[in-house]
């Protein structure tokens, strides 16, 4: 899982090996190729064979840049990117992307379903920090890193490792969204309608 750092943020590398994470790399990234750079090298390092990138502003660019090595034979791994500010893909437990993937993290901890034991304290901190509520449709909604007061990066990207986007009932739907396997550009779906772009 990674978590794209930009404004002061830090740019998080996590790997999963089944139930274990691992932290690979945390720091500040100057540019967008930067942070492409210690990915690739993150990927060749553990043999990752997926990797999820937060795709919210900087970590889009970052993705594009990803996938487009992979395209030019660079890495052999799928590039994941994820909008976590789209809908829920359960849309009736949870409000958006960013708390389903929070309150799977929890539900990770209470069945001890990840082993968390090699993680570090400030990841932890970071995991327990917010606070969640329901909204008036009974729906969760995790504290925002605006309301936190901080950008929980670290918990993102361990968040991010263990985010199944194969749980899809299609795995060509992503969040509300059909990608072409022709252009690779999302467009939402209607009956009858084909890619907009091709």
């Amino acid at each position: 899982g990674v978590d794209v750092g930009a404004g002061g943020d830090q740019t998080v590398i996590f790997a999963r090996y089944g139930v274990r994470a691992q932290l690979i790399w945390h720091g500040r990234t100057p540019d967008l190729m930067a942070a492409v750079g210690r990915v690739i090298d993150a990927i060749r390092t553990t043999g990752a064979t997926m990797v999820k990138v937060d795709a919210i502003g900087i970590g889009a660019g970052v993705a594009d840049r990803l996938i487009e090595l992979g395209e030019q034979g660079e890495h052999s791994a799928r590039i994941v990117p994820v909008n976590v500010a789209r809908a829920a893909r359960d849309r009736k437990a949870c409000v958006g992307l960013r708390d389903e993937i929070w309150w799977n993290g929890r539900r990770l901890s209470e069945s001890q379903g990840w082993d968390l034991r090699g993680v570090d304290d400030l990841t932890i901190g970071q995991l327990i920090a917010p606070k969640y509520r329901y909204d008036s449709g009974g729906r969760i909604k995790v504290e925002s890193k605006v309301d936190m007061r901080r950008s929980p990066d670290d918990a993102d990207a361990l968040l991010l490792a263990f985010y199944a986007p194969d749980d899809e009932t299609n795995p060509g739907l992503v969040y509300n969204s059909w990608k072409c396997l022709a252009c690779r550009r999302e467009f939402y779906w209607k009956s009858g309608r084909r890619c907009l772009y091709c």
